[in-house]
Formats: structure tokens, C-alpha cells, sequence
């Protein structure tokens, strides 16, 4: 970053050109929800490199390499650059004007002979806050409120008492000034590194930080406590932190969970846990994205509040991609519209995919690899009479499943605003010229508004539209603590259940098709991992591989046996092509020999 010869330089970047003939742009990266500031180098209207732009408040002068080398993707040969049409079995490269037409009359068409409730819209948390916008008003102003960006989310029964974004709860320094915190389905090393620069700065300095997941993580600092368990025994464990935490603090247990809490058993970690965040000056809870995915979430977020209400703790969400928190406050959600105003409860995403929808309309989103039910996410979109994908890349399987493919740019093209995870509305400028006929989706979004003859998309640019959600959202008060619910647990377990935690490097459609990222051991795709006693239990140790069957596929995957996982449990990553065609994140699998 700081070599004024480039004598000092990374590989991919090596032997391509000299710092000085470089022309740098501040942008934000894409790809989690701390939103580190960044340089774009652009040479010959085409993106060289991006390196850290210093901002104290957020990522100081530090980059995670996700961030760093994931811009080698939008040179791909894989990049939509054009729009194309399907007629019959075949593609047909046609002009804006055909495509929009073709797509418009085809929305026009499911409206007329289905309704509007066979309508739904699926977007990428990778997308901008104004895209976020634009998508929501196009499918409301149709009669629609199927819209979602919560695609590994898979439990939504406590969503009308959700705070209005995933709030951090305090601010990015904050957190390395901590006496002690809790992570809760975070692996922060790997799902937000930026933020676990800071953490690993409270623990050098002290700081008791515990961990509560369904795989021992190798974090880079100690931890005081950890308890690794069944992921459908995430909230039990988190129940038995409350009760020891009620014992430790002589608060009453909040009435709603009092019953999950008093059959808890603490053991010697959950009371060092408790005694920690009790004994702390300044404490935080951190509820991460793989306890966001799980599908007891909505018992796991009234825990999480009791712990932190027992405690004093600071409540606070790392959520998925780098923009969820503008996605809620943009009104991408089936129950809330703009700014948190209630609306018609809409199908959220798991309603979607499972329902046989007639139509949809996807933003930045692959949902054979971005959903938490790959299968049926795939089926549905095959299933559907008619899709609409606005996307920077095509696939194989887009080309399969997809009616219109309409070619949108990815961040350094367009300008836009991604809300981190503290709130922090940062907008960015495009720094290269779209790539031949791929256009800014929130454009796309406007055309297509114009060509419906709807109300409202009249915008001349981003900022008309950001100012406008600015002016709707401009009274919310961030608050990261929610309504303590009584909690409805899902503990029917297989004999084998899915861990499908999201691989790093496969977090967006960006990150997927990044050569260099996918080139290091952190690019985990092709695998099972089982511990020892399971992979025993099984009779499948002396393996090299096995079949996996899920919702009725089977894949043959390389056997790995690390006892990092928990008994009766098998690692599949998602995200990756070798598990698409498997089912749920946490479903249950089969296993037998190759």
C-alpha cells in the first residue's frame, strides 16, 4: 500500500503497472457490513487494484483481503454485457428498449393471469441502498409485497418485533474498548474481519471475549469461555448463560423465556460468561450471521436481548453483506416498507421458493447459491412461468432458469450508498465507465417504472433517490434491543444434521468469481466434515469420499474427519456450486460410502 515504486506489490497485481499510472477513486467496499473505505485504481478506464482508504471510525488503514483482491471478478469473461431474451429454448442478444419491453410485458402478463401475489422479488444484501429502494416501490407499486434480502434467513416468526435495521448497537472503535463480549453464531475472523481487528485489540488489552457456535473457530485471540454445540442447541446454550446470569445478578428472568431458562443447565463455561459480561465496565453482545441463519433464530434473539438486559451489556447485530441494514431501511422486506412504515405482510423468502410463485424479479442475487434452501430455490425460479434477472455476471444455470437477463453493473460502476452496520450512510461515485451495454440497476429499476406507467420513477440520478429515502428514514432512532419473546424451539434432530455456514469466499456473486480469492485455503467449497465419533458412528473413516444425500440429491463430496465439528453434525459449506443441488443450511443429511 505504501511502497511509492510498487516495488512492494501484491501477486495478482504484480508485473500489470506502475502505482503513478494509476487514477485513484474512494469508493466502499462491498462485501460486509463494517464498509471499510477504499481506493479504486483505475488505469485505461479499468480497474487495477484496491487498497485501504484511512478512516479511523471504521477500518483505520487496514483491509481484509476480501475487500482487497475481490476486483479481479469484474474483469471476468463471465460478465453480462449485454441484454438477452429467452424464445423457447434459445438466447437472443437484443437492444434495451426489446429487453425492458419484453420484461415489462411479461410482469404485465403474471399481474393479469395470476395476481400480484404471484409476484416476488429477491435481492443480493450486496446491492445499494437506492437499488434496495427503487426494487421495493417498482413491486409495491404492482400490488406486491413479496420482497426480501434476508436469503439465509430461515426462521421470520418474531420479524414484526425486529428492531427497524440490524444495528451494531454502539460504534466500530467501540468495540476494542470492551471489558468483555459474547459472540453468538459469529465467527468474526473470517465473517467481518475488520471488526475482529478491534476485538482482537480488546483482548491484548484484557478483554474476557466468549463464544457460543456450532464449530470450534480457530479465532486469533484467546477466548475466556467457549461452547461449541449443536446448532439446534445454540439457544439452550444461550438459555443457560440467562440462568446464570440470573443467579449471578439477582435480576428476575424476563417472563416470556422464564420457562425455556429454568430447564437450563449451567456448566462452568456459561458461568464464566455470565460472570464476565457482569463483572465488565463495558460489555457487548454480538449476535453474528450464523446465529442470524439458524433456525431457531427468533429464540436466539429474545435470549441474546436477556442476556443483555441481565447484564448491562450493549445488544448489537453483525449481519450478512454490506448492506442489510440499508435493505431494511429501504423497505426490502415483505412487512415493513421504507423507513419501518408497517404494510401488508408480504411472503418472505422462504415463502417464496417454497410456494410455486409464478413470477420473479431478481437484483444482484444467484438463488441457487445465495439462499439457505439451494434446492428449492432452485426449483422455484425453474419452476416459475416467468424470472427477470438484473445481474453483473451470467451462469449456466441463470441461462437455464432465466426468462430476461438484463446486465447491471457492480459497484465501481455506479454510484450508490451502502448503511453499515453502525448506520453510517456512505455513498460512492463509479469509477469506471459500465462495462459495454450493462447499465446502473437503479436506472434499470426507473426505465422499467416508466415502462409500467407507474408513479414516482421520474429520478435523474442516485442522489435524487437517496435524498429521498434520507428525508423518510431521518427520524429513526437506532435501537438494537427488540421485544422478548417467548421461544418456540425447533429440536427435532436427525440422526446427521447440516452445518451450512457460509464459506468466506462465496458470501456474493463479486467474492464467487474472484480467481486469487478462490485460489487459498479460505475458499472452502468442495467438502464433509465430520468429527471422529460421527464419521465412526457413520462406518465411514477409511473414506476418501461419500455420497451425500439431501431433498432427494446426492453429491459425492471429499471426506475430512476434524473434531471442531459437534457430534451428529456434518460441515457443508454453501454458496458453492458442489452443494447447490443439497437442501436446507441446517436440514438433515444422509451419508454413505463413495
Amino acid at each position: 500500500d505504501l511502497c511509492p515504486v510498487g516495488a512492494l506489490t501484491s501477486k495478482p497485481y504484480r508485473y500489470t503497472g506502475r502505482p503513478w499510472e494509476n487514477t485513484s477513486f474512494d469508493s466502499i467496499a462491498p462485501h460486509d457490513c463494517a464498509g471499510s473505505n477504499i481506493h479504486v485504481e483505475v488505469r485505461r478506464d479499468k480497474v487495477m487494484r484496491v487498497i485501504p482508504r484511512e478512516n479511523e471510525s471504521i477500518n483505520e488503514v487496514w483491509l481484509s483481503d476480501r475487500d482487497r483482491f475481490s476486483y479481479a471478478a469484474l474483469n471476468g469473461d463471465d460478465r453480462l454485457q449485454q441484454p438477452m431474451i429467452k424464445q423457447g429454448d434459445d438466447w437472443k442478444t437484443v437492444d434495451w428498449e426489446t429487453a425492458l419491453g419484453y420484461a415489462t410485458e411479461g410482469l404485465q402478463r403474471v399481474l393479469q393471469n395470476s395476481g400480484a401475489n404471484q409476484l416476488g422479488a429477491l435481492a443480493a444484501p450486496i446491492s445499494t441502498t437506492e437499488e434496495f429502494y427503487l426494487l421495493q416501490k417498482l413491486l409495491r407499486a404492482m400490488g406486491s409485497n413479496n420482497i426480501d434480502h434476508r436469503l439465509l434467513q430461515m426462521d421470520f416468526s418474531d420479524q414484526d418485533s425486529a428492531p427497524v435495521f440490524p444495528y451494531l448497537g454502539q460504534s466500530i472503535a467501540d468495540l476494542e474498548t470492551i471489558n468483555a463480549g459474547l459472540l453468538i453464531g459469529s465467527y468474526t475472523r473470517k465473517d467481518q474481519p475488520i471488526i475482529n481487528h478491534r476485538l482482537r485489540k480488546a483482548a491484548r488489552s484484557g478483554a474476557k471475549i466468549s463464544a457460543i457456535n456450532s464449530v470450534e473457530y480457530e479465532f486469533n485471540y484467546d477466548l475466556s469461555a467457549n461452547v461449541v454445540a449443536h446448532p439446534l442447541d445454540i439457544a439452550s446454550e444461550l438459555a443457560a448463560v440467562v440462568k446464570a446470569l440470573a443467579e449471578v445478578s439477582s435480576k428476575p428472568v424476563p417472563a416470556a423465556i422464564a420457562d425455556v431458562v429454568k430447564s437450563a443447565k449451567p456448566g462452568d463455561a456459561h458461568k464464566t460468561m455470565a460472570n464476565d459480561l457482569q463483572a465488565a465496565e463495558k460489555a457487548t453482545v454480538l449476535i453474528g450471521i450464523h446465529a442470524m441463519a439458524n433456525p431457531n433464530f427468533a429464540a436466539i434473539r429474545s435470549l441474546a436481548n436477556a442476556v443483555s438486559e441481565l447484564s448491562g451489556a450493549t445488544l448489537g447485530y453483525l449481519s450478512p453483506g454490506a448492506n442489510s441494514a440499508g435493505a431494511w431501511l429501504a423497505g426490502a422486506v415483505p412487512h415493513r416498507g421504507p423507513a419501518g412504515e408497517s404494510v401488508d405482510t408480504g411472503k418472505h423468502v422462504m415463502q417464496m421458493i417454497s410456494e410455486d410463485m409464478n413470477a420473479f424479479i431478481l437484483l444482484n442475487c444467484e438463488p441457487e447459491l445465495d439462499c439457505s434452501d439451494s434446492a428449492e430455490a432452485l426449483g422455484a425460479m425453474k419452476n416459475a412461468d416467468f424470472v427477470i434477472s438484473l445481474t453483473p455476471f451470467v451462469s449456466n444455470s441463470m441461462r437455464d432458469y432465466a426468462d430476461v437477463l438484463l446486465p447491471v453493473t457492480p459497484f465501481t460502476e455506479t454510484s450508490g450508498t451502502f448503511v453499515n452496520a453502525t448506520g453510517v450512510w456512505q455513498s460512492f461515485s463509479g469509477c469506471v465507465k459500465p462495462l459495454a451495454e450493462a447499465r446502473p440497476a437503479w436506472k434499470v429499476l426507473r426505465v422499467m417504472g416508466n415502462f409500467l406507467k407507474l408513479d414516482g420513477f421520474d429520478y435523474l440520478s442516485s442522489e435524487e433517490i437517496r435524498d429521498e429515502l434520507d428525508g423518510l428514514t431521518s427520524d429513526i432512532h437506532a435501537d438494537s434491543r427488540s421485544e422478548i419473546v417467548a421461544p418456540q424451539l425447533e429440536s427435532n434432530k436427525a440422526e446427521l444434521t447440516r452445518i451450512g455456514h457460509r464459506a468466506m469466499y462465496a458470501t456474493d456473486n463479486i467474492v464467487r468469481r474472484a480467481a486469487a480469492l478462490q485460489a487459498t485455503d479460505d475458499a472452502l467449497s468442495n467438502m464433509i466434515v465430520v468429527n471422529s465419533t460421527t464419521a465412526e458412528k457413520l462406518g465411514i473413516t477409511g473414506n476418501d469420499s461419500v455420497v451425500v444425500m439431501q431433498s432427494n440429491h446426492r453429491v459425492s463430496l471429499p471426506l475430512y474427519i476434524e473434531d471442531a465439528i459437534p457430534d451428529d453434525c456434518a460441515f457443508i459449506p454453501t454458496g458453492v456450486a458442489s452443494s447447490m443441488e443439497l437442501g436446507e443450511s441446517y436440514g438433515s443429511v444422509e451419508v454413505s460410502e463413495g
